[in-house]
């Protein structure tokens, strides 16, 4: 995977989140995970996401995790 497909997923993944369909982002992060398995920068972008959209739904120890 090139650098370019990290930046679209992260981007799709942000969208989601910008339009506040967190659980769609939670899900899409979930699902797509394992492609930025070997890219950490983007890794924890997503994990950040993740644990933002979790918060935003009051999943606090979700958001934690």
């Amino acid at each position: 995977m090139q650098n370019l497909d990290y930046e679209e997923y992260i981007q799709s993944a942000r969208e989601l989140y910008k339009s506040s369909q967190f659980k769609n982002c939670i899900e899409y992060i979930d699902i797509h995970i394992q492609k930025l398995g070997q890219n950490r920068p983007y890794l924890g972008v997503a994990y950040c996401l993740q644990a933002q959209a979790h918060f935003r739904l009051e999943n606090f120890d979700n958001a934690m995790i």
